[in-house]
């Protein structure tokens, strides 16, 4: 005896879709709007300063590296986060590269590793089933 099968589903628009720019930069905007609580909002703009490529998430703001790791940063050679002449403008030397002293910074709103916090709240399905959405809504 024989069976034979046919294959009527076209995998192809599904594949070219999920390969594609637009999709992963519709991911990157989606995981920033799912983890935008627990990204740090008393820190100079950081959840509004930023930029996003397929698959990526740039924080623009100066210090975003440092608020992420959630580490006190400072110059070498003055043991100092930044200076101030008026009380309101904070800036740094520039080229000097800060050094991490270890201290934890204490963050208000937010939290470090946001990304990763939201992925221990389960947010992470959100991301997925939105670009579930997505994709159906593009076949």
């Amino acid at each position: 005896m024989r069976i034979s099968v046919i294959d009527s589903i076209n995998v192809s628009p599904a594949t070219k879709l999920i390969k594609s720019d637009k999709l992963w930069l519709f991911s990157a905007k989606e995981w920033q709007r799912v983890m935008y609580n627990d990204i740090p909002h008393d820190t100079n703009g950081l959840r509004q300063r930023v930029s996003y490529k397929p698959k990526e998430i740039h924080y623009k703001s100066p210090h975003s590296f440092y608020i992420y790791f959630g580490m006190k940063m400072v110059d070498p050679k003055y043991k100092v986060g930044g200076f101030t002449y008026d009380g309101v403008v904070w800036w740094s030397r520039p080229g000097v590269r800060k050094v991490v002293t270890g201290e934890k910074l204490k963050l208000k709103n937010g939290s470090r590793l946001w990304d990763k916090k939201a992925i221990s709240e389960k947010k992470n399905l959100i991301l997925i089933r939105s670009m579930q959405n997505y994709i159906d809504r593009n076949l």
